[in-house]
């Protein structure tokens, strides 16, 4: 009952979803135009993650989809983190855009840079990298080094591509844990929760609804070497497992 429910209700829903998407897409390419045109590249990427904010914010709004920040006040503004989020669906970019403050870099498949559109958008705000290629994840690695000795938080997903797993979360890849340690910052965990009854998973249909993002206390990497990165990585892998499955409405049905 309830698939026929989703179905007969969600497709149409979907196409209006993903209409109200495209029109608010080119709406925001036009202020991203603009940007590159007359700002540096620097303050074009700061203000570019705004404008990404309201358009996700606008769309999300549109589209009956709402979220909520729990422990929000673990994130501050002006300090710079390796931020890692749990990656389940498209909406996750979407979610990164109303989570973070403008002084922030995402680390972005390279695979974005052959779409166009995207690819002159998201250049603005992201460091590009090949997983395949040892050379492209070294020179990603320097350029986010370089965006925190800046004073810039980092976003990207340690599970490296989307969990399409019936578990919490995909396994870890180190890299993030290890620029924590190596530039000394903070590791900031955050989780989404609740999205797989917006989007399940290897499914095009939307519904309305409402998640969370729920921000974790950070993981202080200050007198960590590079021997304690599995342990960081574990640590906070086991964390953030944790509150999924805690919060987390479609694991607590499973599990009944």
């Amino acid at each position: 009952m309830r698939r026929a429910v989703r179905i007969f209700f969600g497709i149409p829903y979907s196409i209006y979803s993903y209409t109200v998407y495209f029109i608010t897409l080119i709406l925001m390419f036009l202020a991203s135009v603009f940007l590159s045109v007359f700002f540096s590249t620097e303050k074009a990427g700061y203000y570019f993650i705004r404008v990404l904010h309201t358009w996700s914010a606008s769309w999300m709004f549109l589209s009956g989809i709402r979220y909520r920040f729990v422990n929000r006040e673990h994130y501050q503004k002006n300090k710079p983190y390796v931020m890692v989020n749990n990656h389940f669906s498209f909406l996750d970019m979407m979610i990164g855009a109303v989570t973070v403050y403008p002084n922030v870099r995402v680390l972005a498949k390279a695979e974005i840079k052959k779409v166009p559109f995207f690819n002159k958008l998201f250049a603005m705000s992201s460091v590009f990298v090949d997983r395949k290629s040892k050379e492209s994840r070294a020179q990603s690695k320097k350029e986010l080094a370089e965006a925190i000795e800046k004073g810039k938080s980092i976003w990207l997903f340690p599970e490296g591509t989307r969990n399409r797993t019936p578990n919490p979360l995909k396994e870890f890849y180190d890299g993030a844990f290890k620029i924590a340690i190596e530039e000394q910052v903070p590791v900031l965990a955050l989780v989404t929760t609740n999205s797989r009854f917006i989007n399940r998973m290897n499914s095009k249909i939307l519904m309305p609804g409402t998640f969370e993002i729920r921000f974790l206390p950070p993981f202080e990497t200050k007198g960590l070497g590079e021997e304690d990165i599995p342990a960081l990585r574990d640590k906070v892998y086991k964390a953030m497992e944790e509150e999924i499955l805690k919060h987390d409405r479609w694991f607590a049905e499973k599990k009944n």
